[in-house]
Protein backbone atom coordinates (compact mmCIF):
# COMPACT_ATOMS: atom_id res chain seq x y z
CA UNK A 1 0.00 0.00 0.00
CA UNK A 2 1.12 3.31 -0.92
CA UNK A 3 1.98 6.26 1.87
CA UNK A 4 -1.14 8.87 1.19
CA UNK A 5 -1.86 11.53 3.24
CA UNK A 6 -3.51 10.96 6.75
CA UNK A 7 -6.91 13.09 5.53
CA UNK A 8 -7.34 10.92 2.85
CA UNK A 9 -7.07 7.58 5.21
CA UNK A 10 -10.54 8.42 6.50
CA UNK A 11 -12.47 7.65 3.67
CA UNK A 12 -11.99 5.72 0.49
CA UNK A 13 -9.90 8.59 -2.53
CA UNK A 14 -12.45 9.26 -5.10
CA UNK A 15 -11.04 9.12 -8.63
CA UNK A 16 -10.57 13.21 -8.83
CA UNK A 17 -8.62 12.90 -6.05
CA UNK A 18 -6.60 9.45 -6.82
CA UNK A 19 -6.12 11.93 -10.53
CA UNK A 20 -4.55 14.54 -8.68
CA UNK A 21 -2.09 12.60 -5.99
CA UNK A 22 -0.88 10.28 -8.60
CA UNK A 23 -0.01 13.26 -10.96
CA UNK A 24 1.70 14.84 -8.86
CA UNK A 25 5.31 15.45 -10.27
CA UNK A 26 6.80 13.98 -7.26
CA UNK A 27 5.05 10.61 -7.87
CA UNK A 28 4.87 10.64 -12.00
CA UNK A 29 7.67 7.73 -12.03
CA UNK A 30 5.07 5.70 -9.79
CA UNK A 31 3.10 2.68 -10.54
CA UNK A 32 0.29 3.65 -8.86
CA UNK A 33 -3.78 1.99 -9.43
CA UNK A 34 -7.13 2.84 -7.51
CA UNK A 35 -9.06 -0.33 -7.06
CA UNK A 36 -12.21 0.02 -5.25
CA UNK A 37 -11.20 3.48 -3.43
CA UNK A 38 -8.02 1.88 -2.43
CA UNK A 39 -4.54 3.28 -3.38
CA UNK A 40 -1.76 0.60 -4.50
CA UNK A 41 1.65 0.75 -6.21
CA UNK A 42 2.49 -1.76 -8.60
CA UNK A 43 5.21 -3.37 -7.29
CA UNK A 44 7.85 -5.25 -9.72
CA UNK A 45 8.73 -8.95 -10.18
CA UNK A 46 11.42 -10.46 -12.26
CA UNK A 47 9.27 -13.65 -13.11
CA UNK A 48 6.49 -11.83 -13.94
CA UNK A 49 8.90 -8.93 -15.80
CA UNK A 50 10.00 -11.69 -18.25
CA UNK A 51 7.18 -12.62 -19.49
CA UNK A 52 5.86 -9.88 -19.88
CA UNK A 53 7.89 -8.67 -22.12
CA UNK A 54 8.05 -11.96 -23.82
CA UNK A 55 4.35 -11.66 -24.67
CA UNK A 56 5.11 -7.93 -25.82
CA UNK A 57 7.45 -9.34 -28.29
CA UNK A 58 4.98 -11.56 -29.54
CA UNK A 59 2.14 -9.57 -29.44
CA UNK A 60 4.35 -6.55 -31.37
CA UNK A 61 6.19 -8.79 -33.77
CA UNK A 62 2.18 -9.41 -34.65
CA UNK A 63 1.09 -5.69 -34.71
CA UNK A 64 3.96 -5.05 -37.21
CA UNK A 65 2.18 -6.92 -40.04
CA UNK A 66 -1.26 -6.44 -38.79
CA UNK A 67 -1.70 -2.56 -37.97
CA UNK A 68 -4.95 -2.49 -36.28
CA UNK A 69 -3.95 -0.74 -32.87
CA UNK A 70 -1.15 0.24 -30.25
CA UNK A 71 0.12 -2.04 -27.08
CA UNK A 72 1.14 0.30 -24.00
CA UNK A 73 3.24 -1.78 -21.29
CA UNK A 74 3.57 -2.01 -17.53
CA UNK A 75 3.04 2.05 -17.03
CA UNK A 76 0.33 2.75 -19.23
CA UNK A 77 -2.54 3.73 -17.21
CA UNK A 78 -6.39 3.46 -18.13
CA UNK A 79 -9.16 4.87 -16.54
CA UNK A 80 -12.70 2.29 -16.27
CA UNK A 81 -14.88 4.62 -14.52
CA UNK A 82 -14.12 5.35 -10.86
CA UNK A 83 -11.41 2.52 -10.92
CA UNK A 84 -7.67 3.44 -12.62
CA UNK A 85 -5.55 0.63 -13.30
CA UNK A 86 -2.42 -0.05 -15.13
CA UNK A 87 -2.38 -3.21 -16.79
CA UNK A 88 0.65 -5.38 -17.52
CA UNK A 89 -0.42 -4.94 -21.10
CA UNK A 90 -3.14 -3.12 -23.03
CA UNK A 91 -3.84 -3.27 -26.77
CA UNK A 92 -6.05 -0.31 -28.09
CA UNK A 93 -7.41 -0.05 -32.03
CA UNK A 94 -6.24 2.90 -33.59
CA UNK A 95 -9.76 4.02 -34.28
CA UNK A 96 -10.72 4.21 -29.96
CA UNK A 97 -7.11 5.43 -29.31
CA UNK A 98 -7.30 8.55 -31.69
CA UNK A 99 -10.89 9.75 -30.62
CA UNK A 100 -9.29 9.61 -27.20
CA UNK A 101 -5.90 11.64 -28.05
CA UNK A 102 -4.61 11.13 -24.10
CA UNK A 103 -1.15 12.87 -23.48
CA UNK A 104 -0.85 12.49 -19.93
CA UNK A 105 -1.94 10.26 -16.84
CA UNK A 106 -4.83 7.13 -17.33
CA UNK A 107 -6.43 7.14 -20.75
CA UNK A 108 -10.42 7.59 -20.35
CA UNK A 109 -11.19 5.05 -22.49
CA UNK A 110 -11.17 1.36 -22.02
CA UNK A 111 -8.71 -1.01 -23.87
CA UNK A 112 -9.82 -3.95 -26.29
CA UNK A 113 -7.68 -6.30 -24.68
CA UNK A 114 -5.76 -6.53 -21.34
CA UNK A 115 -3.12 -8.84 -19.79
CA UNK A 116 -2.25 -9.08 -16.16
CA UNK A 117 0.65 -11.52 -15.78
CA UNK A 118 0.26 -12.86 -12.07
CA UNK A 119 3.00 -12.27 -9.30
CA UNK A 120 3.45 -13.07 -5.80
CA UNK A 121 2.08 -9.58 -4.85
CA UNK A 122 -1.43 -9.94 -6.44
CA UNK A 123 -4.35 -10.95 -4.56
CA UNK A 124 -7.12 -13.27 -5.40
CA UNK A 125 -9.94 -10.48 -4.17
CA UNK A 126 -8.02 -7.13 -5.96
CA UNK A 127 -7.85 -9.67 -9.26
CA UNK A 128 -11.37 -10.44 -9.63
CA UNK A 129 -12.46 -7.05 -8.64
CA UNK A 130 -10.11 -6.07 -11.45
CA UNK A 131 -11.43 -8.64 -14.07
CA UNK A 132 -15.16 -7.79 -13.45
CA UNK A 133 -14.63 -4.65 -14.20
CA UNK A 134 -12.51 -4.93 -17.42
CA UNK A 135 -15.14 -7.03 -18.23
CA UNK A 136 -17.98 -4.53 -17.41
CA UNK A 137 -16.39 -2.01 -20.20
CA UNK A 138 -15.80 -4.65 -22.70
CA UNK A 139 -12.44 -5.38 -22.76
CA UNK A 140 -10.93 -9.17 -23.58
CA UNK A 141 -8.88 -10.19 -20.26
CA UNK A 142 -5.59 -12.44 -20.50
CA UNK A 143 -4.58 -13.70 -16.97
CA UNK A 144 -1.25 -14.89 -16.84
CA UNK A 145 0.05 -17.18 -14.51
CA UNK A 146 3.37 -18.00 -14.51
CA UNK A 147 3.41 -20.23 -11.79
CA UNK A 148 1.16 -22.75 -12.78
CA UNK A 149 2.06 -21.95 -16.67
CA UNK A 150 -1.76 -21.24 -17.34
CA UNK A 151 -3.47 -18.36 -19.13
CA UNK A 152 -7.05 -17.45 -17.83
CA UNK A 153 -8.74 -15.89 -21.18
CA UNK A 154 -12.07 -13.93 -20.17
CA UNK A 155 -14.09 -12.59 -22.95
CA UNK A 156 -17.33 -10.54 -22.20
CA UNK A 157 -20.67 -12.71 -22.22
CA UNK A 158 -18.81 -15.64 -22.60
CA UNK A 159 -17.43 -18.33 -19.96
CA UNK A 160 -13.93 -17.97 -18.78
CA UNK A 161 -11.56 -20.24 -20.64
CA UNK A 162 -8.65 -21.92 -19.28
CA UNK A 163 -5.18 -22.71 -21.25
CA UNK A 164 -2.27 -24.44 -20.58
CA UNK A 165 0.35 -26.26 -22.53
CA UNK A 166 0.00 -27.60 -25.20
CA UNK A 167 -2.63 -25.19 -25.90
CA UNK A 168 -2.92 -22.31 -28.35
CA UNK A 169 -3.49 -18.70 -27.09
CA UNK A 170 -5.91 -17.00 -30.00
CA UNK A 171 -6.40 -13.13 -31.00
CA UNK A 172 -9.90 -13.96 -31.33
CA UNK A 173 -12.02 -10.54 -32.53
CA UNK A 174 -9.33 -8.45 -30.98
CA UNK A 175 -6.35 -9.80 -32.54
CA UNK A 176 -7.62 -11.62 -35.70
CA UNK A 177 -5.10 -13.94 -36.80
CA UNK A 178 -3.12 -14.09 -33.96
CA UNK A 179 -2.01 -17.42 -32.63
CA UNK A 180 0.68 -18.17 -29.64
CA UNK A 181 1.62 -21.65 -28.08
CA UNK A 182 1.47 -21.43 -24.87
CA UNK A 183 4.55 -22.67 -24.06
CA UNK A 184 6.40 -20.22 -25.97
CA UNK A 185 5.15 -17.23 -23.51
CA UNK A 186 7.08 -19.65 -20.25
CA UNK A 187 10.85 -18.50 -20.87
CA UNK A 188 13.21 -21.35 -20.02
CA UNK A 189 14.49 -20.41 -16.67
CA UNK A 190 10.76 -20.75 -15.37
CA UNK A 191 9.91 -23.51 -13.00
CA UNK A 192 6.25 -24.81 -12.16
CA UNK A 193 5.38 -24.06 -8.56
CA UNK A 194 5.22 -27.49 -6.46
CA UNK A 195 2.13 -29.22 -7.27
CA UNK A 196 1.02 -27.13 -10.50
CA UNK A 197 0.57 -29.79 -12.75
CA UNK A 198 1.98 -28.46 -16.88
Amino acid sequence: MVEIPAQTLTARMSAAAFDAYALQPERRERRLELIAGEVHEVVTNPVSSIVTARLITFLGVYLLDHDIGELTGPDGGYAFGEERYIPDIAFMRHEKRRAVNAVEGYVAAAPDLVVEVLSPGNTHDELRMKLATYLAFGTVVWIVDPARRRVEVATPGRAPRELRDGDTLSGGEVLPGFALAVAEIWPASLQVAPGATP
